[in-house]
């Protein structure tokens, strides 16, 4: 009596796979030598003109004593930019609401750019507006917005200190 035996094919493409997967690489033949000619590969340069941000994914895998593996992924998308621009007044000695323009970015809670615009009518206000305003950038990017804390940026603390009010507000 004759049996058939029906093995699915899918079983028979991967045996090859599953035998040479369990050989010890002593137990493997060496590879073929190679001779003939040699191709050299380039690689395309990554695409930098993408305006999309890029996704950071951190991920980590635990093969069980089953030989189960599990993945785990944490996935940071960087967030987006947050620019402000206002006017704001603070009390001087020229004036109880002297105004002056400030414009901020911030990205993850740090400060990315920032710059003033003088707005005071007052002379000796205009003065330390625009000082403060040559200086502000250098001063304060690359620094925590919720808690920033500068000395009189220009000279100018009363602007400084509206300004450090302004940041924190983010």
């Amino acid at each position: 009596m004759k049996k058939n035996i029906l093995i699915p094919v899918v079983l028979l493409a991967t045996t090859p796979f599953v035998v040479a997967c369990t050989k010890k690489p002593t137990d493997m033949p060496p590879p073929p030598p190679v001779t003939g000619e040699t191709e050299t590969v380039t690689p395309a340069p990554a695409d930098t003109t993408s305006a999309m941000p890029s996704i950071e994914i951190d991920a980590t895998a635990v093969v069980s004593s089953g030989g189960t593996v599990e993945v785990s992924t944490a996935t940071t998308t960087p967030a987006m930019p947050v620019t402000r621009t206002e006017t704001v007044t603070y009390a001087s000695p020229a004036n109880p609401q002297d105004p002056v323009e400030f414009s901020v970015t911030v990205t993850d809670g740090v400060i990315t750019a920032a710059s003033a615009t003088p707005k005071s009518d007052n002379d000796i206000s205009k003065k330390l507006q625009t000082a403060f305003a040559a200086e502000v950038g250098a001063k304060v990017v690359g620094m925590k917005a919720a808690d920033l804390d500068v000395d009189a940026i220009g000279g100018a603390s009363l602007t400084t200190g509206a300004f450090e009010t302004f940041v924190r507000s983010f």
